[in-house]
């Protein structure tokens, strides 16, 4: 009886091990997701590929500020400005046009976006249906029903492709960041990488709501 009941208690303390991912090791602590880049595979067909998530991280971590502590996140990129002309865009945003070129080309269609990004908090990957059904009945209480599923949270973020220069030491993102009604925006986000890491070198705002 003894011996039955210290193989139960063994038993008991391994599922409790073996549980379901805490903070941070599915998405959130960098501690428990630097290896998801790469461990997870390769990309699916049609996804976002992996070395541009690094850009992304640069970029997003720069989002929970106040009392944010969680990031939603669009399941799949948008193609914001893809149609627009590159040199112009170039020009206004002061930065080689093939950098532009890059971007336009790579978001004339939308890319299917993965758990693989490694950030200091968390975030979820929300599809359209999902975020179109809180905003679907007849009232203005969408935003209500947004926070209430996600507390605490910085709105909702849509998020293009990066494009590159040549060697890949420069970088252009798009991002939208919805917070409620009137409380949203959209920007072009340059970005350089210095000694190994993406920093954020400008960015220009492209609407206001």
């Amino acid at each position: 009886m003894k011996r039955h009941f210290i193989f139960l208690l063994i038993a008991i303390i391994l599922v409790g091990c073996a549980g379901g991912p805490g903070r941070g090791e599915r998405h959130g602590d960098t501690t428990g997701t630097k290896r998801l880049h790469t461990q997870l595979g390769a990309p699916a067909e049609g996804a976002m590929p992996v070395e541009e998530y690094d850009v992304l991280d640069a970029l997003l971590e720069t989002l929970a500020v106040g009392d944010a502590e969680l990031l939603v996140i669009g399941d799949h990129t948008v193609s914001f400005g893809a149609d627009k002309d590159s040199a112009a865009v170039a020009m206004h945003l002061e930065i080689p046009v093939e950098v532009v070129e890059d971007y336009a080309a790579k978001n004339k269609t939308e890319a299917a976006i993965e758990e693989r990004f490694n950030l200091s908090g968390d975030y979820v990957l929300l599809g359209d249906d999902d975020f179109d059904r809180m905003f679907s009945a007849e009232d203005r209480g969408g935003w209500d029903r947004f926070y209430r599923k996600y507390p605490k949270s910085a709105g909702h973020i849509q998020l293009s492709r990066p494009g590159f220069n040549k060697d890949k030491t420069l970088a252009l993102v798009y991002i939208g960041n919805q917070r409620n009604w009137l409380a949203g925006t959209g920007e072009y986000i340059i970005l350089e990488k210095i000694d190994g890491a993406w920093k954020i070198k400008n960015r220009e705002m492209i609407w206001i709501s």
